[in-house]
Formats: C-alpha cells, sequence, structure tokens
C-alpha cells in the first residue's frame, strides 16, 4: 500500500508541477536547460556515470526544444524602440 501511495504523490506532484506558470518562464526554463546540460558535460567526464549520461543525451532535444519554443512564444519585449532613429540600417537613406 506504501509503493501505491507514493506513486499517486508523485503523479500528483508532477501534474501541479506541469501546470505551474514557472513551465512557461523563459528565465527559468533557460536556467532548467543550461543546468541540466551542465550536468551533462560533467557527467561525460566521470566513468561511472556513463550511462545516466547517455539517457540525459537522449532527452537533451526535447529540453533545447522546449527552451527554444518557451523563449519564441515569449511576448515580452522589454528593450525601448528605435522609432525614427534606425541608425542600424544601412537601406535608409536619411541617416
Amino acid at each position: 500500500m506504501g509503493a501505491k501511495n507514493a506513486e499517486r504523490a508523485v503523479a500528483d506532484f508532477l501534474q501541479e508541477y506541469l501546470q505551474m506558470d514557472c513551465m512557461k518562464n523563459p528565465i527559468f526554463v533557460t536556467v532548467f536547460v543550461t543546468v541540466y546540460l551542465v550536468i551533462y558535460c560533467v557527467l561525460t567526464q566521470i566513468a561511472a556515470t556513463e550511462v545516466y549520461a547517455f539517457y540525459m543525451f537522449l532527452a537533451s532535444p526535447a529540453f533545447v526544444i522546449w527552451m527554444v519554443m518557451t523563449v519564441l512564444k515569449d511576448r515580452r519585449f522589454t528593450s525601448r524602440s528605435l522609432g525614427d532613429r534606425e541608425f542600424g540600417y544601412r537601406d535608409k537613406l536619411n541617416l
């Protein structure tokens, strides 16, 4: 009975966690994926953890795609607009 309760508790936790807003926060996602990839790089250097590194390697494309999609879907724009002063573009004649 104890194992079933533990499985149910883990399933409930994962379901609640996946519905949290932090899963869509680009800063959280970027930090999480970066830490994941750093841990993967460390594990590849340790001979005893080759199996873990292999499974992390298999899962890493999904995490990177998750990060890219989260950043691309983010609608927040924090920089100021250049307006009429587009100094970076050479196609405008009246610079």
